[in-house]
């Protein structure tokens, strides 16, 4: 496999989710109802199929698939004995890939970072938008170093961790990285 680095300052594939919450939690009605509106900005309406990718003789499920777009339940995902191969496949096969019903982050927050983790590429990003007030109920007392811990947790390198406020929410929006993983050898 090539991997290619493209020189642009505009990954275009972010533009249909500028602006856009891309971590809702609790992981209920009103998160599902988000994540379809997601959705549907993605693929440009509602529809999709379900979807299976061969894989060394194995089949995995994709639940929901159009345009480049998955769309998985995390315990599809996240919580079967899946192989590196299968996520390699899923992250080649889709563009975005959207995981609904997370587990809440009061129940075990590093477990599902972890899961979310091998479903990265190698230097692959994700974005995390936390409840601030949400993290300082369940005994966080600080929330911000919590969150960097379950990043640390999980493999994932926490970038930026930013307090935002808004009208409803005092929010931490946390950039994590999966480590680049240096395939050259070494003479």
């Amino acid at each position: 496999m090539d991997v290619l680095q493209l020189q642009s300052r505009t990954d275009f594939r972010l533009e249909k989710l500028a602006g856009q919450k891309v971590w809702y939690v609790p992981a209920d009605d009103d998160a599902a109802q988000a994540l379809d509106q997601a959705w549907r900005r993605l693929v440009g309406s509602s529809s999709g199929m379900p979807q299976e990718l061969s894989i060394k003789g194995r089949r995995l499920r994709v639940p929901r698939a159009a345009m480049g777009v998955a769309r998985f339940f995390f315990h599809d995902l996240c919580e079967q004995p899946l192989a590196a191969s299968d996520y390699l496949r899923v992250a080649h096969e889709f563009h975005t890939v959207i995981v609904d019903r997370i587990l809440a982050p009061a129940q075990r927050p590093a477990a599902a970072l972890s899961e979310i983790a091998r479903t990265l590429k190698s230097g692959g990003r994700a974005v995390v938008i936390e409840d601030f007030d949400v993290l300082s109920a369940v005994g966080a007392a600080n929330p911000i170093a919590t969150l960097r811990e379950w990043f640390a947790r999980a493999g994932l390198e926490c970038e930026r961790v930013h307090p935002v406020d808004t009208e409803n929410a005092h929010l931490l929006i946390a950039l994590a990285r999966r480590p680049v993983v240096d395939t050259r050898q070494s003479a």
